[in-house]
């Protein structure tokens, strides 16, 4: 329009056909569209596919509908100096742009602090891991620290046949080591940490928790990714149990085979499932910070061409994950 306008057609009426006949207007149009393109195609924010709230996304229609509308009542307005009508279109591609630029702002906002929140649980995964590793060490210390007096008092009880007391010595002495290996002690810090976090509460709340651990110690996934993924799905699995008054348990099985990792996580829930637009989503209240949402998890998956799949009774819910690992 502002082409239009500057190569002599002022008196445009867009509601009747118009026969615009400039070349060069013609040739600049063109030339002028492809700038505009690469300008919108420098917004990466935008094609990153973050889910934008609802909210936001009104804001943003309003703008380019409104204007548009301002558009229309510009042109059908009679009188109007073509300086006030050229200014006007060049103002309304401006804020068309801004609002570009504003959804590509936000995009990236939501992306960082997305990210920001992943982070955080990570540390808290790795602090919790670093501090079951300095416990169970400060055991191992003091085992070896006190080794040869336990060895005496060993050698003592076996001297007089004291077998129950022996059973009952070495019993002692293995306790100290089982109680701060955590629940998973696989060697993979990353997955240990994450397991051992989230299920660091299970005992006091009465959840009973079979672990099924098959996996090296190192794997060709970025903790980060991982952290996604564990950590949505114990989070969901936990949600879940917790708002049960009996028969609470959560059943974790990861095993990797020739490059693929497989988790399959099992726990008792009431059998209620709330879903939006077709998509199981968590009934937490705390959306944002608890779960980041099923949809975060299968982000991850589509880089490692995974698939996930989920199926529950009255008052089982199964979930069954699939990754390919180079």
């Amino acid at each position: 329009m502002i082409i239009v306008l500057s190569t002599g057609y002022f008196k445009l009426d867009l509601l009747i056909r118009n026969d615009y006949e400039s070349i060069l207007g013609i040739i600049i149009i063109r030339i002028v569209s492809y700038f505009v393109v690469l300008i919108i195609g420098s917004y990466k924010n935008i094609r990153q596919g973050d889910i934008v709230p609802n909210t936001y996304w009104l804001c943003i229609l309003i703008i380019p509908i409104g204007t548009l509308y301002l558009l229309i009542t510009i042109f059908m307005v009679s009188g109007l100096a073509s300086v006030t009508i050229f200014m006007s279109i060049a103002l309304v591609l401006f804020i068309n742009f801004a609002t570009f630029y504003l959804y590509d702002e936000i995009s990236r906002i939501l992306s960082e602090e997305k990210d920001k929140i992943l982070m955080q649980q990570q540390n808290k995964y790795y602090e919790k891991q670093l501090e079951l590793m300095r416990a169970s060490l400060k055991s191992i210390k003091t085992i070896k620290h006190d080794l040869k007096n336990h060895m005496t008092s060993l050698y003592a009880l076996v001297e007089e046949n004291k077998n129950e007391e022996v059973l009952e010595y070495l019993s002692g002495v293995i306790k100290v080591f089982n109680n701060n290996e955590g629940l998973a002690s696989t060697g993979n810090t990353v997955i240990d940490s994450i397991i051992n976090f989230k299920l660091r509460e299970v005992e006091k709340e009465k959840i009973a928790v079979n672990i099924d651990l098959n996996i090296p110690r190192e794997l060709n996934i970025p903790s980060f990714d991982i952290t996604i993924i564990l950590g949505n799905l114990l989070d969901n699995a936990l949600n879940a149990v917790k708002k049960l008054e009996k028969d609470r348990y959560i059943d974790i099985k990861i095993k990797y085979t020739k490059g693929r990792l497989i988790v399959k996580i099992d726990n008792s829930f009431d059998g209620i499932i709330i879903k939006e637009k077709g998509k199981i989503i968590t009934s937490h209240r705390d959306k944002t910070n608890h779960g980041l949402g099923l949809e975060s998890v299968k982000t991850v998956l589509e880089k490692y061409n995974g698939l996930i799949e989920f199926k529950y009774d009255s008052n089982i819910f199964h979930t069954a994950l699939l990754m390919f690992v180079e």
